[in-house]
């Protein structure tokens, strides 16, 4: 595989990028090439800009597809007022999932944007902003409705440098989701909704730093209520070491969507479950010298499931009645711990120890009795670990040291 990257800088903050990546497999293995032109024009003043990205992914092998991505937007960049106004194009078989990321492709999405920033501080505040967005989104092919949204949202970083953050988002009358029943032209549709998020931080600089967050949503039309809090803390006991501790803990009743079964000729299978999940982190640093460091992460996952009822779903993506399917509850446990030996004998050059551990794939937590995050994570050390230790090797070589030397 490789990335090949030309990039030229224009007066001001303008500028064009081309980008291509290309992975090549032996025999019959998917080959895949994606290329991509990236551009912003700024105006003398730097206050408004335009932006277009056009992307053409191209892949060969046993089945051999192409598609593009396409993404213009212009805006009022600097200033108290700004605003932004973007449309973006997925076509049905855009992939750039060799040496990239995407979900879902075959969108089509509409949005704008205005937001309100205050860059100098007040008696208060250090600075603080507010947004007001909205999106509308439809399939690419066939063209068809998707969903409409709106989003309001607040910003402050208090004078003791502590801040806040809060939003609120309304999907008002019916979404349809293409994606969620993995079937070609077919869709779910899922009732108004209501989002409010609420998050911030204590003044990072500290050597205690504490953050919270909390989201709240409800669909009143299928009693469906989720409810997230996170918390984490890091303590600096010296410039050498410092421990980190993140949890989130969610919960979603009601929750609707595909049951990763299918009928005899094919139609998908939607459920109504509870679904709770947990997430513990753990990790932390310790600072030899300036170029030498030790870093560690542990991580547990726990997601629980519950089955309620099962539906099968109309051409118009509403819920029709079907006969309870038992045995389809879920407990399902991730563990994993990574350390790093860093070791930067050079600038831009480094020498990498690694170590992970890992909870195997095919081992399972079952228990009999209460079925608590705590049980599941004292179960998941008596089960068998995957263990592997890498060594990484990379330097930095510098065009214009070696044409110095010359």
């Amino acid at each position: 595989y490789n990335i090949v990257v030309l990039d030229q800088a224009f007066a001001g903050r303008s500028f064009i990028t081309f980008t291509n990546t290309n992975v090549l497999r032996s025999g019959n293995g998917r080959d895949a090439n994606v290329s991509a032109l990236d551009i912003a024009l700024y105006n003398k003043k730097n206050s408004h800009a335009f932006k277009a990205t056009a992307r053409y992914s191209k892949i060969w092998g046993m089945q051999e597809y192409d598609g593009y991505n396409t993404t213009v937007s212009f805006g009022k960049v600097s200033g108290n007022w700004q605003y932004n106004l973007l449309a973006n194009i997925e076509s049905k078989n855009y992939d750039p999932n060799d040496l990239g990321f995407l979900l879902a492709p075959n969108e089509v999405g509409y949005r704008g944007t205005v937001t309100y920033r205050q860059f100098k501080p007040t008696k208060n505040f250090i600075t603080y902003s507010y947004s007001l967005s909205s999106r509308l989104s439809y399939l690419y092919q066939p063209y068809a409705y998707n969903k409409f949204d709106m989003t309001v949202s607040g910003f402050w970083v208090f004078n003791n440098f502590w801040d806040v953050s809060f939003a609120s988002n309304i999907t008002p009358g019916w979404a349809h989701d293409y994606f969620e029943l993995r079937t070609d032209g077919s869709y779910i549709s899922y009732p108004t909704n209501y989002i409010f998020q609420l998050s911030g931080s204590t003044d990072s600089r500290k050597k205690l730093f504490f953050r919270y967050s909390g989201i709240y949503a409800v669909a009143p039309k299928y009693d469906n209520v989720y409810t997230n809090v996170g918390l984490g803390a890091r303590y600096r006991f010296s410039n050498k070491f410092s421990l980190d501790l993140q949890t989130n803990s969610s919960f979603e009743s009601n929750q609707l969507g595909y049951a990763f079964m299918r009928e005899i000729n094919g139609e998908p299978i939607v459920g109504f479950r509870d679904n709770r999940d947990f997430t513990s982190v753990l990790s932390g640093i310790y600072n030899f010298n300036s170029r030498l460091n030790l870093t560690l992460r542990t991580r547990h996952y726990w997601n629980k499931v519950n089955y309620i009822s099962f539906h099968n779903v109309d051409a118009e993506g509403m819920l029709l009645p079907r006969t309870f399917i038992a045995g389809q509850d879920e407990n399902v446990n991730i563990f994993n711990l990574d350390a790093f030996l860093t070791w930067d004998f050079r600038l831009g050059s480094r020498f990498i120890v690694g170590y992970k551990n890992w909870l195997g794939d095919e081992e399972m937590v079952n228990l009999s009795g209460k079925n608590s995050y705590l049980k599941n994570l004292g179960e998941v050390f008596d089960l068998r670990h995957g263990n592997e230790i890498t060594v990484r090797f990379i330097y930095f070589l510098d065009y214009n040291q070696l044409k110095k030397k010359r």
